[in-house]
């Protein structure tokens, strides 16, 4: 049999625009080298804790799993561990390192998934009025509303476990409540919660006063 690498695991971002601050029920992305010898991804709900024979765990807690690959699991961090913890891979051919990572209670952190003509890598924020990226050429007017797709926002009411689509009704909506600021300008928020049907993904409805900056 060919030899099989020991899985070493380096970092931890975050899966919204990959920054390092990382929080309880958020999705990240774990990168390293070895980390599985086959790619494998699931759209299965709830989300697995293995997957291609893998597991990760936070100080012993399994991890729900979304991908794996050889350089990058994508998984969703557990909600009731905050602070200094420990990440650990356990494959078939061995375990991992040992990473420690530091779990913020919340860390908001807006996607950069946005694609809009040629356009890529975009913030995905929404225009209520059309449905359609904010962007130089489709761009938001005061007394407007959008629309913010992140992650990493913390607990909601009522609580929805690693894993599990947050429900429809009633909805999940964030204990701990966001400011929102454009130009400077306070905008009054009019949700913050959980995305019904999907996992780790807060969507926040804001509205532009009449009075926010232009350009």
């Amino acid at each position: 049999d060919a030899p099989v690498p020991t899985p070493r695991l380096e970092r931890v971002v975050s899966s919204a625009d990959r920054s390092e601050a990382v929080a309880a029920g958020g999705l990240v992305v774990v990168e390293g080298a070895g980390l599985s010898p086959v790619t494998v991804a699931t759209s299965q709900l709830p989300l697995p804790t293995a997957l291609g024979e893998s597991c990760l765990t936070v100080n012993g807690v399994l991890v729900p799993l979304i991908s794996l690959s050889a350089t990058r699991i994508q998984a969703q961090l557990p909600l009731r561990i905050v602070g200094n913890a420990t990440l650990l891979l356990r494959t078939p051919a061995a375990s991992s390192n040992q990473l420690g990572i530091t779990i913020q209670s919340a860390a908001p952190s807006v996607f950069r998934s946005g694609v809009a003509g040629p356009q890529t890598g975009l913030a995905t924020i929404y225009r209520a009025s059309n449905g359609q990226l904010v962007t130089a050429s489709n761009p938001v007017h005061p007394e407007e509303a959008i629309v913010i797709y992140a992650t990493g926002m913390g607990r909601t009411w009522p609580l929805v476990e690693a894993g599990l689509a947050a429900p429809a009704d009633p909805l999940a909506t964030v204990t701990l409540q966001p400011e929102v600021a454009l130009g400077g300008v306070a905008l009054p928020v009019l949700y913050a919660g959980l995305v019904p049907g999907l996992v780790g993904v807060y969507q926040v409805n804001a509205t532009l006063p009449a009075w926010v900056p232009v350009g």
